[in-house]
């Protein structure tokens, strides 16, 4: 009887320690295909970011297709061991490092004309340390100390294409504009355009004005600069408005600009008479205080119309493009309009901001929507017929904010 409760008990402990041993190895095994499968999804989703990187990718892409689209205005800069993309009237540079070793200062930086932050108040002493060089302002940061390795002699876009496989983060997309840009440090920036060929603005330097403000700077008095308000993301996603000073090209434009004349433009009211460059009668008739424009005046010289709200003059462009289509805008820039200085004039076939020196011709008007160009009004906001363009003193009473520091 002993024996066999004995007996008894050695077989149940014997068969528990079997049931124990088995449960830690299937425990062992489902730990084993876990780690297997978190390995795998990790491995997938690690290649899948490499693969769906579309802004990196872009970025690269763009940026190249704007290097090449202004091979003169590229060089190497041996002096900060990179090379250097000049603005079209060599007001300011982008600079990006071949080598982050031996890099002086900086990896990425901008360097601009000095000249006009002096004029409008710039105390030069009171900058950060290193940021005024004789004539010249540079701002930027370092990335790292990385010795780049090329497989054969570097190019421009090869030195580019490192700062997004090293330093993605530097990298980002500014969709209000539909730029891709390198972050610079202190909320300054280089921005490039996607697609040049839809876009106005193919680079725009990017300054914060903060440091300049506090070393005695008027913004609004900067020549050559826009001090805007641009919509950005901060680092959490959200949107934010920030003040910016802005100095945008569009290359192509550029690059016709010494084909170009200054010619004389046109200017009526909704009462009186002006007369073209071609000696023609512009003349305008007010009906119900609507702005009633004749269609038969409109020539691919650009006219305008003086319309009165209150205490503001509002002014309405309209010009036949090169497809005969006649357009109409407000004579303000939807980025420079609180300058003061955002309206246009005509010189040779281009149209000119007055602020900025943005250039385009009069086929981008009320097409363009966004950015340094005229304020469209678009056919929802007017009335044409067989004689005449009619815009309605609702619709141009809306208008009366971006008109109120116009031309002060």
């Amino acid at each position: 009887m002993e024996w066999r409760e004995d007996s008894s008990r050695g077989e149940f402990a014997l068969m528990f320690k079997f049931t124990d041993l088995n449960r830690m190895e299937n425990t062992k095994m489902k730990n084993k295909i876990i780690f297997a499968v978190i390995s795998a999804i990790a491995m997938v989703s690690l290649t899948a970011c490499s693969q769906t990187d579309v802004i990196g990718q872009v970025a690269q892409t763009s940026f190249k297709a704007v290097v090449e689209a202004v091979p003169n205005q590229v060089a190497a800069d041996e002096m900060n061991g990179g090379w250097s993309l000049s603005a079209p009237d060599n007001s300011a540079r982008f600079i990006w490092s071949k080598d982050y070793s031996a890099s002086p200062a900086h990896d990425v930086m901008l360097e601009f004309d000095a000249a006009p932050f002096v004029a409008a108040g710039l105390d030069v002493s009171k900058l950060p340390e290193g940021t005024a060089f004789e004539d010249k302002i540079m701002i930027g940061t370092k990335l790292g100390n990385d010795k780049l390795q090329y497989s054969q002699d570097t190019s421009p876009s090869d030195s580019f294409n490192q700062i997004v496989k090293l330093y993605r983060g530097s990298i980002g997309y500014h969709e209000a504009l539909d730029h891709y840009n390198v972050d610079l440090g202190g909320g300054n920036k280089f921005e490039w355009a996607k697609d040049m060929s839809t876009n106005d603005k193919d680079i725009v330097f990017v300054v914060d004005p903060a440091i300049f403000i506090e070393a005695g700077v008027n913004p609004e008095a900067v020549e050559g600069w826009v001090y805007a308000s641009v919509e950005m993301k901060d680092d959490k996603g959200k949107t934010v408005k920030l003040m910016k000073f802005l100095k945008p090209f569009d290359l192509d434009e550029s690059a016709a600009t010494d084909k170009t004349t200054a010619t004389d433009k046109t200017t009526a009211t909704d009462k009186t008479t002006a007369t073209s460059t071609d000696s023609t009668t512009v003349e305008t008739a007010a009906a119900d205080n609507n702005l009633v424009i004749p269609i038969s005046d409109i020539t691919d010289q650009v006219s305008f119309y003086d319309y009165k709200v209150d205490d503001t003059t509002l002014e309405v462009m309209a010009i036949k493009a090169e497809d005969g289509t006649i357009r109409t805008a407000f004579n303000t820039c939807q980025v420079c309009y609180s300058s003061g200085k955002g309206y246009y004039k005509q010189e040779g076939e281009q149209l000119v901001c007055q602020n900025c020196g943005n250039r385009f011709s009069a086929s981008d008007v009320e097409v363009s929507k966004g950015g340094c160009n005229p304020v469209p009004i678009f056919s929802e906001n007017k009335t044409v017929d067989e004689s005449n363009i009619t815009i309605s003193k609702d619709y141009l009473q809306s208008a009366k904010v971006i008109f109120e520091n116009w031309k002060s």
